[in-house]
């Protein structure tokens, strides 16, 4: 007994010293089945096994860089995995600590499991599991490193000093490489958080003088270290100039948040849902494996206002201000009531033709709010029911998150597994090597998305990465009139010739004078369209395969 009495304090110690065990534990319920050999494909993540050093000058260049030096030891599908794991853990252990320094000297059990159930609702929920789906790892990054941004804010703001303004800026920077769209966030959280406790204290000027001074270092240096991309686009030049560019009213409306009207979009920004695919059929919705899952969103929406209520019992006004005019401009934002007023007035936003994204700002204050409502229903419990109701409660209140995105589990419920890319790719990657010469190979069927059948799902094209000569996908994404991602002359020419090319006697020569030498041919999706270049005479199949075909164009030999 004493023995089982000196585990049980160990183990409450390091739940209560170490929350990053937990939080792994919860990541590994997650992404077990996932961990096998193979690479997780969703729509926008598409590792293949080369990653090599970036050819343009975007905001993740650096991060780019890093995961090319990392892959230098280590395989891809492993960065791959790690990167999820990083991004599910961090997201949980980040807002532990936030609300942990919320709760400034309250360090009881109550207040640890608040933070371990804040922890866990900013890692699993609607909006997180959206984009794990969708494969947006560099937004879910950020926003798992979103939590540490505010906790370093709030202490610099409290005392500012030296080392918390480099802090600072160093996630500043972390966050910005990673994903451009949580600059946004995080610009939100850092006016809203200045304006407060500037307000607070309005009658301190040597404080303000102090921040003052530490901002404008801290702003410089941001800009500093950011102007490899920065200063491309300030002059529209780069690929983040040319993307926003691109970014019109078709593409607003195509990527909207869903819900037809203000209400019904408010309705499901308030599930922190929203997202365009949801609407495509393309995963399936928590709401479809749980039936009782509009009443676990209540529970939510119900927790969170008795947590609101109590920062605001206890003068904790501060926080709730924060965060609850983050939660307001993420409302805002997300249903897109003033986004086309905001989007011709304020620099940059019309960069955010994905509004829901905004979403994140909700989903950090129903976990701040959550936390100070478990304090209040366990005390509550503790009181007036004794202990052992008080732990069950407990448990209950660490289920809710699971609950309200039980698709997240064991491998996304089922969804993703590892898969590995067929052998023909390797066969074909290793002909096309063989050539020593400087040409252009295209892939067809000409889709920038398309259906593999090793994976099961529609994804991005990944030949463009997975071929170690340049390889030309498309970058339409065929939905709703949105722009081309990143277009260029040969790709808007292909566009042209390409819908007419069986019709085209000089098809060979067209490609000739895009210095096209082969072209691929992929099984899935619309491979029958593509049947026409086994019978012309201006190509020569060289490589026939399962899954792929490989066409030598004999036009390009005369050149």
């Amino acid at each position: 007994m004493r023995l089982l009495s000196v585990n049980y304090k160990t183990l409450a110690r390091a739940i209560v010293q170490r929350p990053w065990l937990p939080y792994s534990a919860v990541t590994l319920a997650i992404l077990a089945p996932l961990l096998r050999p193979g690479y997780i494909l969703t729509l926008d993540m598409v590792f293949t096994p080369s990653i090599r050093v970036p050819a343009s000058s975007s905001n993740d260049y650096l991060f780019r860089v890093v995961l090319y030096l990392v892959h230098v030891l280590l395989p891809s599908d492993l960065i791959e995995k790690a990167l999820l794991f990083t991004i599910l853990c961090l997201s949980g252990t980040g807002m532990h600590r936030l609300v942990r320094y919320l709760n400034g000297a309250d360090s009881d059990g109550l207040h640890t499991t608040g933070a371990y159930v804040a922890g866990i609702l900013y890692m699993i929920n609607p909006f997180t599991y959206d984009r794990f789906m969708a494969g947006q790892y560099e937004v879910l990054l950020g926003y798992a490193l979103l939590p540490s941004f505010v906790r370093i804010l709030l202490e610099f703001l409290a005392t500012p000093n030296w080392r918390r303004m480099l802090w600072l800026t160093a996630c500043s920077v972390a966050i910005s490489i990673v994903s451009i769209h949580d600059i946004g966030l995080m610009v939100i959280l850092t006016v809203i958080a200045l304006a407060v406790t500037i307000w607070q204290r309005r009658s301190d000027r040597q404080w303000r003088n102090k921040v003052l001074r530490l901002g404008l270092f801290g702003v410089g240096t941001f800009l500093l270290v950011s102007s490899y991309w920065l200063m491309p686009l300030v002059l529209g030049r780069g690929s983040v100039a040319g993307q926003l560019s691109s970014i019109g009213t078709n593409d607003q409306s195509a990527f909207a948040t869903i819900g037809g009207s203000t209400i019904g979009k408010l309705g499901n920004v308030l599930r922190l849902q929203g997202f365009w695919a949801e609407a495509r059929s393309m995963y399936q919705l928590p709401q479809d494996r749980l039936h009782a899952w509009g009443l676990i969103g209540l529970m939510v929406w119900a927790l969170a206002a008795v947590g609101g209520v109590g920062l605001w019992r206890v003068r904790r006004r501060t926080t709730l201000a924060v965060f609850g005019s983050g939660a307001f401009m993420g409302v805002v934002l997300s249903v897109g009531v003033l986004g086309g007023w905001l989007a011709m007035h304020v620099p940059l936003l019309a960069g955010y033709r994905e509004p829901e994204k905004f979403v994140a700002l909700l989903a950090l204050a129903y976990a701040v709010f959550v936390a100070r409502a478990t304090v209040a229903v366990l005390t509550y419990c503790r009181t007036h029911a004794g202990v052992v109701f008080s732990a069950v409660t407990a448990s209950a209140l660490l289920l809710i998150p699971i609950a309200w995105a039980p698709t997240m589990l064991y491998g996304f419920a089922g969804q993703l597994h590892p898969v590995h890319y067929p052998g023909d790719w390797a066969i074909i990657n290793t002909r096309l090597n063989s050539d020593r010469g400087n040409f252009q190979t295209l892939f067809l069927p000409w889709h920038m998305y398309m259906r593999f059948d090793f994976e099961g799902r529609i994804i991005a094209n990944p030949a463009a990465a997975y071929f170690d000569k340049p390889v030309i996908v498309s970058d339409n994404p065929e939905f709703r009139g949105a722009a081309l991602a990143k277009t260029t002359a040969a790709k808007q020419t292909l566009d042209r010739i390409l819908p007419q090319a069986e019709y085209q006697s000089g098809f060979g020569m067209q490609l000739r004078a895009l210095h096209i030498k082969y072209v691929v041919v992929d099984h899935d999706d619309t491979y029958q369209d593509e049947a026409y270049l086994a019978h012309r005479a201006d190509m020569q199949l060289v490589v026939k395969g399962s899954t792929l075909n490989l066409y030598r164009n004999k036009a390009y030999w005369g050149k």
